[in-house]
């Protein structure tokens, strides 16, 4: 994220936020941060609010947007071993999965 239009000589921060979350802060005379990378999926309206110093007065920006996709996974399943007599228990297992990944 960035932000553009502040006066060269400014100083102060300026935070980037979505319904009230920050997503993160910047001191000047940078003007861009990024975002963490483990956002939730779905859609960031996003507010930059510059802090003001002691010759300019706080402002804030909005109507930018990002959206977080849900990431593409692959997996590959297997079944150990490949032929069993009926009656006995298999080991069937999936590999390739994220570590943080969960759900039924």
């Amino acid at each position: 994220m960035s932000v553009t239009g502040l006066p060269a000589d400014a100083s102060g921060t300026v935070t980037f936020t979505s319904g009230g979350s920050t997503l993160c802060t910047t001191p000047l005379p940078l003007t861009s941060c990024d975002t963490a990378s483990s956002l939730d999926p779905g859609a960031y309206p996003v507010t930059a609010t510059y802090s003001g110093d002691g010759n300019y007065n706080g402002a804030v920006a909005t109507g930018a947007s990002f959206t977080v996709t849900k990431a593409d996974t692959s997996m590959t399943e297997s079944a150990a071993p490949a032929t069993i007599a009926y009656g006995a228990q298999d080991t069937l297992s999936a590999t390739g999965l994220p570590v943080d990944a969960s759900g039924p």
